[in-house]
């Protein structure tokens, strides 16, 4: 039975506790009208939990009867003591949203000193000295710092010793930087923010210290017992391009190892599960087919780090020269020494790191100054230190030596120095950048294969040199170049300028003739633009079907120059014969015929 006031009601909303509140009617009396409202909620990160799926992306298609595995993990480091609550909410086209309630309850004091977020923006390189206000915990370990910024804003931070180059400390940063890149389309690293996020989150700290001796250090130690966590590299380990270890390949570079150990146990093992999942059931049947052999003082919680340590300097041609003639990477501890062969004996542990980094390095190597001999990225018998430097795609130099410089397949980035220098890209699409002094850029072809687009046509202040036959020389951009070769016939770029700036605008529209014609597989099409408006260039066939537009939008007043690979609208290649090449305005048709042959 109800008692009371029986036939009153209240109509309004308010917050959780109560205490705030907006009331709309009471009974049949409006207190207020004319009301609108929304119902909305935040899209605030919750920078404590850290999702990841089996399959390492948190969006996809599942069918009738399939799952999949979401990993929830919580990070309470910087957090103060009580609850914390979140949801994780699952979404789907045509289904009602699922919502997942997480209860983080945090207890105890966090007494773990901490570096506070140092501003790195003064120093020209990002090293700075640590500040005198900074814990002396710290300044008691190290006298430098500097930080790699995470996605969210977090710092991933660097203590730094005396005894580190700052050509060593740039080259370690670096490495860091390449490993937390994203790899589109990859399985594992298409999206790392949560990796750096997570590396950040947990305080972690990358120490670049003298030597062993450090080791025995009771400042370290200190720090390690009042709970701070990182990973150690030492000076004595670090030889970056163009060092004389690593272009004699006399010493290992340790970077990749410790610097991957940094990642992989402070980011990998909390953002990314089911790559630590796969990854330790590879390991276990690389152990059980003698592929993989822990150290024997390796504790055995170290087994999966040193595994795809082993496995990633495999993977990147650290130990294809067998600098101990046993065929194996480290100290007999991974059965392979090159990728090819990695692939082949360990395609769990090669389809994870390819999934996670990639196929080469996504760092640009310096070169140091000085630096006074030719370097490849193609590898080279011979010359061991190409096994490694065939995985690099990009560098730049300095200093007023000659050189001769060779990329690779990759699409290389190449900045050369003040001397007379030569460039050979090979394949890719490269962007070379030739600086001070009579550079030259080398194509293997005759002239008559490529095009060559001059600055303003180009509107970019570069040449642009199009190989047209295919997987050869690729489409090049070159700066600041005074020369081309082509097939050992020397050419002066200022060859193909119009000496005269007035002429470099034209005065009439105008379709040249495609070359080369007839062609197999792709033609250069020039056109002129006499003033700027819409435009249309295609493709015909005979019977006027459109085959594919080249062009269409409003364009500049200028020169241009297209390539047509013989492919339709949809990428599919054409059948072989005549085709029509039309340019049209609101004023001018053009037309241009062309002979297919395969």
């Amino acid at each position: 039975n109800m008692e009371g006031v029986l036939n009153s009601g209240t109509i309004g909303f308010q917050n959780n506790d109560g205490n705030m509140g907006t009331q709309i009617a009471s009974n049949e009396v409006y207190i207020s009208n004319e009301f609108s409202w929304d119902a909305a909620q935040a899209e605030q990160d919750v920078s404590w939990i850290i999702l990841s799926s089996s399959s390492g992306d948190l969006s996809g298609v599942l069918f009738g009867g399939e799952s999949t595995e979401i990993y929830v993990q919580v990070v309470t480091s910087g957090m103060d003591p009580g609850l914390y609550t979140a949801n994780i909410n699952v979404t789907a086209p045509n289904l009602d949203p699922t919502s997942i309630g997480v209860n983080l309850f945090v207890s105890g004091d966090n007494t773990t000193p901490t570096l506070p977020n140092i501003d790195i923006s003064s120093s020209e390189n990002g090293i700075v000295d640590l500040p005198d206000d900074v814990d002396p915990m710290f300044s008691n370990v190290a006298s430098r710092y500097t930080h790699i910024v995470a996605p969210n804003g977090d710092l991933i931070q660097f203590l730094i010793q005396d005894d580190f180059t700052v050509t060593q400390i740039l080259h370690a940063r670096r490495v860091l930087e390449s490993y937390l890149t994203n790899i589109p389309g990859s399985d594992w690293g298409s999206d790392k923010s949560n990796v750096a996020n997570a590396m950040a989150a947990s305080n972690a700290i990358m120490f670049l210290l003298n030597d062993e001796d450090e080791y025995e250090n009771p400042d370290l130690w200190a720090l390690f017992d009042a709970g701070v966590n990182g990973q150690d590299l030492l000076a004595i380990e670090v030889f970056p391009e163009g060092a004389a270890e690593y272009m004699n390949s006399t010493e290992r570079d340790a970077s990749y190892e410790e610097i991957l150990h940094f990642v992989h146990g402070f980011g990998i093992q909390l953002a990314l599960p089911a790559m630590q999942t796969v990854l330790e059931s590879a390991m276990a049947n690389a152990i059980n087919n003698d592929i993989y052999n822990p150290l024997n003082d390796l504790p055995e919680e170290d087994y999966d780090e040193e595994y795809l340590a082993m496995g990633l300097e495999c993977y990147f041609g650290i130990w294809s020269h067998d600098p101990n003639g046993d065929g194996y990477s480290g100290d007999q501890e991974y059965a392979f020494i090159t990728r090819e062969a990695m692939e082949t004996g360990d395609p769990a542990l090669f389809n994870i790191i390819n999934g996670f980094a990639g196929e080469t390095w996504e760092y640009t190597a310096v070169l140091p100054v000085g630096f006074n001999t030719d370097f490849y990225l193609n590898y080279q018998g011979g010359l061991d230190y190409t096994y490694r430097s065939q995985y690099l795609k990009n560098f730049i130099t300095s200093g007023d030596q000659s050189i001769n410089y060779y990329g690779n397949d990759y699409p290389n980035e190449i900045a050369g120095n003040n001397g007379d220098n030569q460039f050979t890209g090979f394949g890719g699409d490269d962007i070379l950048t030739g600086g001070d002094g009579l550079d030259r850029a080398i194509y293997q072809g005759d002239y008559n294969y490529y095009a060559v687009l001059p600055p303003f046509v180009t509107w970019d202040s570069s040449f642009q040199i199009i190989d047209l036959y295919p997987n050869r020389d690729g489409t090049d951009h070159l700066y600041d170049f005074e020369e081309v070769e082509f097939n050992g016939i020397i050419y002066l770029l200022s060859d193909f300028l119009e000496m005269n700036s007035n002429d470099q605008y034209p005065t009439e529209f105008s379709l040249g003739s495609p070359y080369p014609n007839p062609f197999n597989p792709a033609t250069s099409i020039s056109f002129d633009i006499a003033e700027t408006g819409q435009i249309h260039l295609a493709v015909y066939d005979l019977n006027g079907r459109l085959i594919h537009t080249l062009k269409n939008g409003v364009t500049e007043r200028g020169h241009y120059a297209v390539i047509w690979d013989a492919k339709d609208e949809n990428g599919i290649g054409v059948s072989t014969g005549i085709y029509f090449i039309k340019l049209s305005s609101s004023s001018v048709l053009k037309t241009q015929k062309i002979l297919f042959l395969k």
